[in-house]
């Protein structure tokens, strides 16, 4: 399946005992009717989970710009938006095919495809 024919929502919540589960659903569009991708959940490590910790606790990836446009065209690249919630955070961050390098952590230790 092309990646740009799926859409994908992907939800992290901390734990208690303070490790990141993650669960994520998807559906095929390339298909009709519509198809649903296969359910994941998982458990982040505990080094991972503390990595996110730290990640959401920077003050540049509250700072990044609010949506991010490449310079150059992307027919492949998709538009992808991370909502944040903590205590103390509420961001709603975006981009298309281009992520701050706070971001791209973000994102490579919660989705995993």
């Amino acid at each position: 399946m092309d990646r740009a024919t799926a859409e994908r929502s992907v939800v992290a919540s901390r734990r208690a005992d303070g490790v990141w589960h993650v669960d994520e659903a998807g559906q095929d569009l390339s298909r009709y009717p519509v198809g649903a991708l296969p359910h994941k959940a998982y458990d982040l490590s505990v080094e991972e989970s503390r990595h996110v910790d730290a990640l959401l606790e920077d003050p540049c990836l509250y700072a990044s710009p609010r949506f991010i446009m490449p310079k150059k065209p992307s027919a492949s690249g998709a538009a992808q938006r991370l909502e944040i919630v903590t205590s103390e955070h509420q961001a709603v961050l975006g981009w298309f095919s281009e992520r701050t390098p706070a971001e791209d952590a973000l994102v490579k230790l919660i989705a995993r495809d």
